[in-house]
């Protein structure tokens, strides 16, 4: 049975793109700083399947500047039947750096963005794949156009007590406006709900990020992610 859950985990992960499972850099790769990550999200749910959704993120780093990143993502998302959903929103991103000379620097975006997500489940485990498609205007990159495609797999009927459930998944970035793996986040974690209307995620991430001259930087991160449902 053992066996079984761990083949089923690794196929997941290859579906989901090319996750580097180790969480340290490795020849011709540059260590990145360790970071943290705290995402939070606020539901409502509608008539007609409807669901309003506003989310956040906040980035962390034990490097300079220490407050490296915020976003919140306001959408609506339409729960079409039992496998599908679908989803439109906004992202509003602010970046912030260290020129040479020493300055705070702010890098602003603002994007609009699709979603469909079907939803597998099998037995014990529940899968899922999110296909994302996003574009909009950065103060850096300007025009901005990407394709994201997330997977994870729960595994529902845990080991572990008070109903933690166990969960790994992996996200891959494509910049379509020029042609290259932009990013790669695999992930372990632990959900543990609390109750009907909020659960919480722990979770350790390695989250590889490549630039157009093919250089890419490895991020050991933890976070947590805090859901209210209503």
């Amino acid at each position: 049975m053992m066996i079984a859950r761990i083949r089923i985990l690794l196929v997941a992960v290859l579906l989901g793109g090319p996750a580097a499972i180790p969480f340290s850099a490795k020849a011709g790769e540059t260590q990145g700083p360790l970071m943290g990550r705290i995402v939070d999200s606020v539901s409502q749910r509608l008539d007609y399947g409807l669901e309003v959704m506003v989310e956040s993120e906040q980035w962390f780093q034990d490097t300079k500047p220490t407050f490296l990143h915020y976003e919140i993502m306001p959408q609506l998302i339409w729960h079409y039947s039992p496998r599908y959903d679908f989803a439109i929103g906004y992202e509003r991103d602010e970046t912030y750096g260290v020129d040479e000379m020493g300055n705070d620097t702010i890098d602003r975006a603002n994007q609009g963005w699709a979603s469909m997500t079907v939803k597998i489940p099998l037995k014990d485990w529940y899968f899922s794949s999110r296909q994302q498609f996003q574009g909009g205007i950065g103060d850096v990159d300007g025009e901005i156009y990407t394709f994201r495609h997330l997977v994870r797999a729960e595994y529902r009927k845990p080991f572990l007590p008070l109903k933690i459930t166990p969960f790994v998944s992996n996200e891959y970035f494509l910049n379509l406006r020029e042609g290259y793996l932009a990013e790669n986040r695999f992930t372990v974690g632990l959900l543990y709900p609390f109750n009907k209307a909020v659960s919480v995620e722990l979770f350790g991430m390695r989250d590889d990020t490549w630039m157009p001259d093919g250089n890419s930087i490895v991020s050991p991160v933890v976070g947590m992610n805090v859901k209210v449902s209503f």
